[in-house]
Parts: structure tokens; C-alpha cells; sequence
């Protein structure tokens, strides 16, 4: 049974955070100790506006293939952790819930163990009392959980309060559950509003999620997102904003298929893209934007390792998608960059000369616009489908659909002779992009630095599949240096752009004077980087190409 997506009842009671007691109604019937129930949820989670919830429960794409009568539930949840939220820092969440008269406790983990950007591990339990049965825990928590858990005491962190109309449906023999929500998540004094649509599947294919979702999307202004209400409840308490993860480390046995080499580099991907989502669209921290363009990048990188296996009009589309998304944000980036790295290294050392104050709020003002774009783009019904196509196209495969027979057989083969070949191609364009590199333009070592990205992101994909080898590690490394020297050359370029864009604004004079030594400091700052950036293209030239094709 999940967290979000139980069709039991519960009772209209409530349970008080602070006590973990039982308020008003009566006390409830203690659950009997029950076996242990391990499970794996599969859910896709659509964020939702209030306004649409009830027109989406109401929708005639529910009705299709409707079981039974939809059901109205009151839900209410206690989440618990260590005072400093050891359980948490192991990768679970902890939380009691009403469960008609009985009460369950259950412990969840992510998706991360599987890569699968829908999928999530779960261990439930009867309970006598709304507080966690300690003696139960070792049943329900892991290995790792419990030996962090020690013998600190749990304490409520937030609770849930939801009212959920349950639909459950018939899609062509997979069995889906409709769970729309509204309600509250309350931490202490923070309260956050929560509307939501959850599609669990209970029985059959996963894709079934994706189609449903295909359905929605096309209706009503709703979008996917892996941010469950505990995450957002551990954030509410601490008044965080939402965590930023880094591209996940892929790990193969060097067996597989192609085919099923590129299926977990696709669900690895979405689940990145999806995860980094809520940060960049907060803002507050601008790694959560930089690591939203890595994912998305390094989806277009995908597509692009996968065209000669045959012209596809879905991949296609899906590129134009990641592309125009890509191009929404690069303003927001780049201005990050600027009032993060840029500004402070020229203000540190020339800020007796003044008028930085007066470059920084121009510059402040260029970056709220810029998020603003960022944020519609991420809500933008393009963005919506284009997701959930690309969901819908890994669960089908779908690059095996415009593949001709021998791609097919390539797919069916062993993976390492495809990413040997490729590693190769991508390394001898690389070489010959930066030939006679002291010479090359400003505009052919941004194509060089073009290349470069493009056999980064494909030795991350594909070397998971050799033996990891010093010699490999250091090409890795190399390989990642050489792109970091080229890309402080691009951001010399950005900042003079950017510069220029608010040249018109307000700043004063002192603030124009601030603009020119901010230009002349990075110009000056060039000089010295020539040298290192050619020890670091030398240092790439060294290394034989990565495997053998």
C-alpha cells in the first residue's frame, strides 16, 4: 500500500502533531499486529492547481473504464524522524496513518536503488498506538535505517491532512488507481497547500501511467513531478527549499543488451530531470537550475547517440521539446553564474573603486525576469507533455520502433561493440575539432567545446560498461578538466553580453564604470587562462582513445 495512494478508509478524526494522541470522536481501535507487507509502489504523480482538481475528478477520461463508484476518503498521516533526522539521511521516511479504526506504520524509500523515476520501496505494519512501535521497526526500516536510527527517540516532524476521491480503472487489462488530492501539509507554525493527482498502478504495465497521464495533460494544466508530500514535508519544517541532486552514477556488468543498456539510461535521466525540477523552479538555490540543464543536455546527448540506430519523428520531437526547453533557461543560468562567480571575484578585489552595489541590483533585476521565463516554461503544457511522452516512449521502447532490422539486432547484441564504436567516433571528432588548438577562433573552440560535451556525457553513459581501468579514470578526468577550461572562456563571452543587456538600465555612472572593470577584469583574466587551457587540451591529445571499437 503507498503513502499517497491507499484506497482505505479513514475515519474524520484528527491527530494532534504535538501529543500524537487522538482528539475528539472517540479513541480508535488498536490495529493487531499484522505480517509485514513488502512492497514496491509504482506512481506517477501529476502537481495540480485547486481550481482543477474537481473538473479533473469529473473528467470523462476517468469514467473510461471506471470499476466502481469513485470513493471520498479523509486522510491523516504523522511523519517521524530522530531529532536529527538520522532515518531521513538514510534515504526513509517514517509515518503512522489512520487506516479506517486500525493504525499502520509503514517505511518508504525513494527510487533511487532502482534508477526508475516512478518507482519506490515500501514495508508496512499494524500498530497498537498513532506513536511508531519501536519493537516493530526492525521488520519495516533497513539494514542501514535501523543502525542509524540507534536508540534516539522519534518525534513528529509534520503531519498530512488530505481529502482524496479514489477512482479505480480498467485500462485494457492494467489496473490503475486515481487518487485526487486536496489538503495540507502542517509543520509546526508552516502550513503548505496540496493539490495533487496520483496514478498507482496496481496491476499491469507502467506505461498504462504514462498513457492515462497522456490523456490528463491534454485536458487540464497539470504536470509531473517525483516530490512526494513527505519530501515536501521535511522541507516545510526546516523552511528549505527543494534538494538538488547530481546526475546518478550508472553501473553495468558489461553483459547487457544495447537495448537494455540505453532503458536504464533513459529512466535514469527522466528520474534526474524530474528531481532537479522543483529547485530550479524555486530558485532559492542555483544549483537546482544548473543541474536541470545538465539533465536535459545530457538527454539531447542521448538522442543524439541514439539517431543512427534509425530516423525516428518521436525522437525528433522529443529533441525539439528538451531544446526549447533548454533555451528558456540559459538567460537564468547565465545570470548565476554572473552575481555568483563573476561579480563577487571582480568586487573582492577592485570594490574600493565602487558602483558594484549599483551592477549587482541591475543585475539582480535582469534575474528575476529571466527566472520568471524560467518558471513558465517548467509550467507550460509543452513541457507537461513532452515529459510524459518521453515517459511513455521508455516504458514502449521506443527506439527500437524506427530502427531497421539490423538496428534491431544491434540492440539485441551485447552493448559494448555500439558504445565502443561510438566512444571512438565522438573522440576522433573531438581531436579533429581541435586541431592546431592555439589557433582556432573564439568560434571554433566553442564548437570544440560542443564536441567535448557531447563525448563527456557519452563516456558517462557508456563507460559504466569496462572494466574501470586507471587508464579510463584518467581519461574521464581529463576529458572533464578540458571542459571546464573551455567553458570559463564561454562565460568570458556570456558576461559581455550580459553586461551589454543592462547597459540601458539605471545604474548611475558609478554603476557603467562598475560594468567596465567587471569586462576589463574578465579580458585581463583570459590571459592567464591560455595556458592552462592548451596543458589541458594537451593533456587530453595524450590519451589513447577510450576503448577499442
Amino acid at each position: 500500500m503507498s503513502e499517497e495512494s491507499d484506497s482505505v478508509r479513514f475515519g474524520e478524526r484528527r491527530l494532534d502533531i504535538e501529543n500524537a494522541g487522538v482528539r475528539g470522536g472517540g479513541a480508535l481501535r488498536a490495529a493487531a499486529p499484522q505480517k509485514v507487507i513488502k512492497d514496491r509502489e509504482i506512481e506517477l504523480k501529476l502537481a495540480c492547481e485547486p481550481k482543477w482538481a474537481e473538473a479533473v475528478a469529473n473528467s470523462p477520461v476517468l469514467a473510461e473504464g471506471r470499476q466502481d463508484e469513485a470513493r471520498d476518503l479523509t486522510l491523516t498521516a504523522i511523519y517521524y524522524d530522530t531529532p536529527g533526522h538520522d532515518l531521513l539521511k538514510s534515504n526513509t521516511v517514517l509515518r503512522v496513518r489512520t487506516d479506517g479504526d486500525r493504525f499502520v506504520m509503514t517505511a518508504k524509500t525513494n527510487g533511487a536503488e532502482s534508477g526508475k523515476a516512478l518507482e519506490r520501496s515500501e514495508r508496512e505494519v499494524g500498530v497498537q498506538s498513532p506513536e511508531p512501535e519501536r519493537s516493530a521497526l526492525p521488520r519495516i526500516l533497513s539494514g542501514e535505517a535501523w543502525s542509524a536510527l540507534r536508540d534516539d527517540p522519534l518525534i513528529p516532524v509534520f503531519r498530512t491532512e488530505v481529502r482524496r476521491q479514489v477512482h479505480v480503472l480498467d485500462l485494457s487489462g492494467s489496473v490503475v488507481e486515481v487518487a485526487v488530492d486536496q489538503g495540507a501539509i502542517l509543520a509546526g507554525e508552516r502550513t503548505e497547500m496540496l493539490c495533487e493527482v496520483e496514478l498507482e498502478l496496481v496491476e499491469g504495465k507502467v506505461q498504462a501511467l504514462f498513457e492515462l497521464a497522456d490523456k490528463l495533460v491534454r485536458q487540464f494544466p497539470l504536470r509531473p513531478t517525483v516530490r512526494s508530500k513527505s519530501a515536501r514535508g521535511f522541507d516545510l519544517a526546516a523552511g528549505a527549499s527543494p534538494p538538488v541532486s547530481k546526475a546518478p552514477k550508472l553501473e553495468f556488468d558489461g553483459e547487457e543488451t544495447l537495448d537494455d543498456v540505453v532503458a536504464t539510461i533513459c529512466h535514469a535521466s527522466l528520474r534526474f530531470l524530474l528531481e532537479n525540477q522543483p529547485a530550479a523552479e524555486d530558485g532559492r538555490d542555483p544549483e537546482g537550475l544548473h543541474q536541470y540543464r545538465i539533465a536535459l543536455r545530457r538527454l539531447r546527448a542521448l538522442f543524439a547517440l541514439l539517431r543512427p540506430l534509425g530516423s525516428s519523428p518521436q525522437l525528433d520531437e522529443l529533441g525539439d521539446d528538451a531544446k526549447w526547453l533548454m533555451s528558456a533557461l540559459n538567460d537564468a543560468r547565465d545570470w548565476d553564474v554572473f552575481l555568483g562567480t563573476v561579480l563577487p571575484a571582480v568586487w573582492e578585489n577592485c570594490g574600493h573603486l565602487g558602483g558594484f552595489d549599483a551592477l549587482e541590483k541591475a543585475a539582480s533585476g535582469a534575474r528575476s525576469i529571466a527566472y520568471r521565463q524560467v518558471r513558465a516554461s517548467i509550467a507550460d503544457a509543452r513541457n507537461a507533455r513532452f515529459q510524459i511522452a518521453l515517459g511513455l516512449w521508455i516504458e514502449r521502447r521506443g527506439w527500437r520502433d524506427a530502427g531497421s532490422e539490423v538496428a534491431r539486432e544491434l540492440l539485441d547484441a551485447p552493448a559494448r561493440a555500439f558504445a565502443a564504436d561510438t566512444l571512438s567516433r565522438l573522440h576522433r571528432k573531438v581531436l579533429r575539432r581541435g586541431r592546431r588548438f592555439e589557433r582556432l577562433s573564439p568560434e571554433e573552440r566553442h564548437r570544440l567545446r560542443i564536441a567535448v560535451k557531447k563525448l563527456r556525457y557519452a563516456a558517462d553513459f557508456l563507460l559504466p560498461l569496462f572494466e574501470q581501468r586507471k587508464r579510463l579514470k584518467r581519461f574521464a578526468k581529463s576529458l572533464s578538466h578540458l571542459q571546464e577550461q573551455l567553458g570559463v572562456f564561454n562565460d568570458v563571452a556570456v558576461a559581455e553580453r550580459l553586461v551589454g543587456s543592462i547597459a540601458t538600465t539605471k545604474m548611475g555612472v558609478a554603476g557603467h564604470k562598475a560594468a567596465g572593470i567587471v569586462l576589463g577584469w574578465q579580458s585581463h583574466r583570459l590571459i592567464g587562462l591560455e595556458t592552462s587551457c592548451i596543458e589541458a587540451w594537451s593533456a587530453l591529445r595524450s590519451h589513447r582513445r577510450p576503448v577499442k571499437a
